[in-house]
């Protein structure tokens, strides 16, 4: 599913549109993986909802620190392994 932030009343980075997200989507923020290119509205705003985030390469980010926990990635086709270890590593006690 996609959700779009026109479509909402709230703005990114506020949590609030991430935590409107997760309910409209009828799960909980740490089962999503959010994936954005922007650390300060992407990145920040989804951990600070509790979600997982992913920041794909952008020159945005440049000489930007990136917040602990955040994946990195190149390449939108990267997902699915990523989201596999992520899955796997849930299921290990």
């Amino acid at each position: 599913m996609r959700i779009y932030s026109y479509q909402l009343k709230y703005r990114k980075p506020s949590k609030k549109i991430f935590l409107k997200a997760a309910s409209m989507i009828e799960t909980e923020p740490e089962n999503i993986l959010f994936v954005g290119d922007r650390i300060n509205k992407d990145v920040c705003g989804a951990m600070r909802a509790g979600m997982k985030a992913a920041l794909k390469a952008a020159y945005t980010n440049e000489g930007q620190k990136r917040p602990e926990g955040t994946i990195e990635i190149e390449r939108i086709a990267q997902l699915p392994g990523i989201i596999e270890e992520i899955n796997l590593s849930a299921d290990r006690p």
